[in-house]
């Protein structure tokens, strides 16, 4: 018996349900033959049945549903009146859109009558959320970057995953991610823009020591990966040959003024040796050439030592907010090399970053950050205005303080003296200012919680503390004596109970008499 052949992809004319018009589209724009998913899914979709499909990224999912809706609107008894809609396409991104639009436009202009229109939120006017407004007008910009990648003869697109999905670059040779995603599902929509459609491609990641378990991670998601050849040296020559010749020719007496005008300002001269040693640096292969270009430059420029302390600080949250946490830890993380690769003069103080690893790979910069200025002068100005606004500021806040705390101290010393003053008295003299201390605090106590209201019911809850002595005081009111303390002899050191007339209260000595405040 034969053995059985395998069978090729089929053609779009094979399906039976594609017209001469949609095949003519078809064949201008070189498709001749079906993906599997178009061929699974365009007959359903003709045939009038509801189809969910999911498939991986680049497999032809937009003619899988192109197709059979301009078929189905093409075969209409009736032809759509003016105005009105015959499909809605929806997709969750505007470039998304752009892109199902485009390729719709040709087969939808092979329907006599028949038109396609784009709508976009933020842009024809179509209601949408504060929050997703503000997250469309975010990608404002990805569709620029997109056409000159496309436009483009040749060149690296560096993008995050806002370029993960809804991008069609055809000819996409390679993707690099420098960092693996925080969500695994999004590292095949990331591969996904190369090697579409039937096209060639390669992708490649880059992970450290500790991350290496990622692969099995994906291999058990049906994604398998497979170790590259190892990164060239990095430790090339210190200075390129453009540089070394720009040097040696700085090297000879300028040909258009006087050879003392080269020291005239040693600070303009130091500044522009540091831009071309910076200029030497970037074509070189040293690392450590590079690391002090990156240092240099953030000396020099504020803009540059702030974006430098950004994204070290966007990296380490990434970094912590990976799904993946059992495999990308960040206590494991060489943060000391991190902020080296950054250029960091100092390292940013993180919550986060309790006992960073591997600090000894950096060393922070003898310059203090808060003395480099902006390159940008307008800016450094405006800096300098607001350093100055607030030091101003703090000095008004440290007068006040000053005087509150000089206000403090004389209180404190006068309650001193005072104390002094009076364990200077005799005893006699003390117990009886004593005496009159208590009995006011008594009446200011009786005061605050006297009952204005002459209906209610004057019923007083009274507290004693005996503090160790046979005699105590009870303190209450009645109606016609006011404020008055009660002297008796109790036994027990803590009474509560409440007084309904002044004459009664059970369990105190028969002996006791009023005093009249």
């Amino acid at each position: 018996m034969a053995p059985r052949q395998a069978k090729g992809p089929k053609k779009f004319s094979e399906l039976g349900c594609v017209s001469e018009q949609t095949l003519a589209v078809l064949t201008s724009q070189g498709f001749l033959t079906t993906t599997p998913v178009q061929e699974a899914t365009i007959p359903l979709f003709c045939g009038h049945k509801d189809v969910a499909v999911d498939a991986c990224t680049g497999s032809g999912k937009t003619l899988a549903f192109i197709v059979p809706v301009v078929e189905r609107l093409r075969r209409l008894e009736e032809p759509l009146k003016a105005q009105q809609v015959g499909a809605i396409i929806i997709s969750p991104t505007r470039e998304l859109a752009k892109q199902i639009h485009g390729v719709a436009e040709p087969f939808v202009a092979s329907v006599p009558h028949l038109t396609a229109m784009l709508l976009v939120g933020g842009t024809n006017g179509v209601g949408c959320c504060p929050q997703r407004r503000r997250h469309q007008q975010r990608r404002g910009g990805r569709g620029d970057g997109e056409a000159g990648a496309v436009h483009g003869a040749r060149g690296a697109l560096l993008c995050t995953d806002l370029a993960a999905r809804g991008l069609d670059i055809p000819d996409v040779h390679w993707i690099v991610q420098i960092d693996p995603p925080q969500d695994p599902s999004a590292f095949v929509h990331r591969v996904g823009r190369t090697a579409r459609m039937g096209r060639a491609g390669s992708a490649l990641v880059f992970l450290l020591p500790g991350e290496e378990s990622y692969v099995e991670f994906l291999r058990l998601r049906k994604v398998p990966l497979s170790e590259g050849t190892p990164l060239p040296p990095t430790e090339g020559p210190a200075v390129a040959p453009a540089a070394a010749d720009a040097a040696d020719a700085d090297d000879d007496p300028p040909t258009t003024a006087p050879a003392k005008a080269r020291s005239s300002n040693p600070a303009s001269t130091s500044a522009a040796a540091a831009v071309a040693a910076d200029a030497a640096a970037c074509t070189s292969t040293s690392t450590p050439d590079v690391l002090r270009a990156l240092r240099s430059a953030a000396e020099r420029d504020r803009d540059v030592m702030e974006k430098a302390a950004k994204a070290f600080v966007t990296y380490i949250r990434g970094y912590k907010e990976h799904h993946c946490k059992f495999i990308f830890r960040l206590q494991d993380l060489n943060i000391g090399r991190l902020a080296s690769g950054l250029g960091l003069l100092r390292l940013p103080k993180m919550p986060d970053l309790k006992r960073p690893a591997g600090m000894e790979h950096f060393i922070p910069s003898r310059l203090d950050p808060a003395t480099v200025p902006y390159k940008d002068k307008a800016r450094e100005k405006q800096r300098q205005q607001a350093l100055l606004v607030r030091q101003q500021e703090a000095a008004a806040r440290g007068s006040a303080g000053a005087k509150s705390a000089l206000a403090e101290r004389r209180k404190a010393q006068a309650a001193i003296d005072a104390a002094q003053a009076e364990a200077r008295l005799p005893a006699a003299k003390r117990r009886k200012l004593q005496q009159i201390d208590e009995d006011a605090s008594l009446n200011s106590e009786y005061s605050h919680s006297r009952d204005p209201s002459p209906r209610r019911h004057r019923r007083r809850t009274i507290a004693v503390v005996a503090q160790q002595l046979p005699t105590l005081l009870f303190f209450g009111s009645d109606q016609t004596r006011g404020p008055i303390v009660r002297q008796g002899v109790v036994s027990s050191a803590f009474i509560l109970g409440t007084l309904d007339r002044a004459e009664g209260f059970g369990g105190i000595d028969t002996k006791a008499k009023w005093l009249k405040l």
